[in-house]
């Protein structure tokens, strides 16, 4: 990316109350079918997820834009969980090992 394009990108910025949209429309929804419905959350972060996308589509990015800003956001968390996943096996051959010698 070239430094006019993060120009750009900066000039087309939400604004802090633009940027709290996604984030309250996720906890209302989520708390609402969590609590309220007992449903599962996966279907209010997916709504807050799209809505970020309009939001972000509401400010000029374009189609691609998010979509690479996703892909980086992916791509930058997975080294994360699967450190997470490999602690979660760690932990559970342990307790396996110690049931079995109980």
């Amino acid at each position: 990316m070239n430094t006019s394009t993060k120009q750009t990108n900066l000039e087309r910025a939400p604004s802090f109350l633009a940027s709290l949209i996604p984030i309250l429309i996720t906890g209302i929804v989520l708390t609402l079918s969590v609590f309220v419905y007992e449903a599962e959350p996966h279907v209010s972060i997916l709504l807050g997820g799209f809505v970020a996308g309009l939001v972000a589509y509401a400010y000029g990015f374009s189609v691609n834009e998010i979509q690479q800003g996703l892909k980086d956001s992916i791509a930058r968390a997975l080294p994360s969980l699967i450190i997470l996943l490999i602690i979660g096996m760690i932990i559970s051959v342990w307790i396996t090992i110690g049931k079995a010698l109980i």
